[in-house]
């Protein structure tokens, strides 16, 4: 079995005896875990009913974006990675609109994985995220970055249309004469 005691500890189940279980981490590293820990702590077990298994891999795009674009280079992205477990059916991977963000339409792409990969998380991870980087170069998707819109009101004594052609750079009309001025 496959599993993760902590966000720590996570590896393959290689052998039990009476007093602890031996469990080897991804990075090939053995690890003893007296036995009490899987009585009186959270085990999450990867593969006790199957071998496959589903992530959820987070990503946005701006909102000037269309999503069937989006959804169209995410899937290409799926198809790239080998631990893909299939591209059709009930398990093929698909893409959810889950929120509108402050700056970005914000989307998870949901992939069933093969049995090599549903041990292996950071990297499979890591794989998706390569594709999906490379697909939307292709595309042109632009992942989006916080942005704030800044509004004027005034700016250096001036308002309006005035404070945003200083703002610009733009040269100033000269400023009527006083009424009461008398001309030289």
């Amino acid at each position: 079995d496959s599993i993760e005691l902590d966000k720590d500890t996570r590896g393959l189940v290689k052998s039990t005896d009476i007093r602890s279980t031996l469990i080897t981490t991804n990075d090939n590293i053995d690890i003893l875990v007296p036995n009490s820990e899987f009585v009186s702590k959270r085990l999450v077990n990867w593969t006790h009913g199957s071998v496959n298994r589903r992530i959820r891999i987070a990503f946005s795009a701006g909102y000037d974006i269309d999503k069937e674009l989006v959804k169209k280079a995410a899937l290409e992205a799926a198809s790239q990675v080998p631990f893909t477990l299939s591209m059709t059916g009930r398990k093929r991977p698909q893409v959810w609109l889950v929120d509108f963000g402050d700056n970005a339409v914000d989307y998870i792409l949901a992939v069933w994985l093969t049995e090599d990969a549903a041990r292996r998380n950071t990297s499979i991870r890591a794989a998706y995220l390569w594709e999906m980087d490379t697909a939307f170069k292709k595309y042109g998707i632009d992942i989006p970055f916080p942005q704030q819109d800044l509004n004027i009101r005034s700016l250096f004594g001036l308002r309006g249309a005035e404070a945003m052609a200083l703002l610009r750079g733009m040269p100033q009309p000269a400023a009527p004469p006083a009424p009461d001025a008398v001309p030289a």
